[in-house]
């Protein structure tokens, strides 16, 4: 079983531990330890989402055109097949190369019989899935508010019927610790995301640093 603190562990080795070919994108293509830890450490943080999203469409053209060459193929249509041929190419190497990010940065990518499955890594740590999760929970809040609003005021009807009192009791109880759990949820990831969010600028201003020295 994966404990927070070791999650977290595995996590924080992703950004210390850039892939051996990543290079700060604005560098010039040479090896340069600060500057690519910390440009890896952003794009893990607040872009991992996106290379999740790029392999999910280049998986999808990589199918679609590996199934023209085969109709090319079958129709002896060889313009049409090397020109599909050449495009699976170039898809299956960008397959490749965002597999191998999305890897470094922790998320587990399964191509199987149901399709491709991405999950785990910075793809559910970063910016764009506690914002979802925020998202989520706030809703969830909401409708739990109202839900115990609605008890309370049946409760406050139902005054003179003790044995009915007893069981809306019992469902307010559950009510109320359901939006309390909900609550504290809501927090814990508001208090997450805002903390990465300052991670992610503090990296973004220190590089910007280093790359300014670059240039001077």
């Amino acid at each position: 079983m994966t404990t927070r603190g070791t999650k977290a562990e595995a996590l924080q080795a992703c950004l210390d531990n850039p892939p051996s070919d990543w290079r700060d994108p604005e560098g010039d293509g040479r090896k340069a330890p600060e500057r690519d830890r910390l440009s890896w450490a952003i794009s893990c943080g607040a872009g991992a989402h996106q290379w999740r999203s790029d392999l999910e469409r280049a998986w999808m053209g990589l199918r679609e055109a590996r199934r023209r060459v085969e109709i090319a193929k079958a129709r002896l249509e060889g313009a049409a097949e090397a020109s599909y041929s050449a495009s699976a190419d170039g898809l299956e190497q960008t397959v490749e190369r965002l597999t191998a990010l999305l890897r470094a940065a922790g998320a587990t990518v399964e191509d199987g019989p149901s399709g491709l499955r991405i999950s785990g890594g910075w793809v559910d740590a970063g910016m764009a899935a506690l914002s979802r999760r925020v998202g989520d929970l706030e809703h969830s809040l909401g409708e739990a508010t109202g839900a115990l609003a609605d008890l309370k005021s049946m409760r406050r009807m139902l005054n003179g019927r003790p044995v009915v009192r007893e069981e809306m009791d019992r469902q307010l109880s559950a009510a109320e610790a359901a939006r309390a759990k909900v609550e504290t949820a809501l927090g814990e990831a508001t208090a997450a995301r805002a903390d990465l969010l300052a991670q992610v600028d503090a990296d973004r201003k220190r590089l910007a640093e280093l790359r300014s020295r670059r240039v001077a």
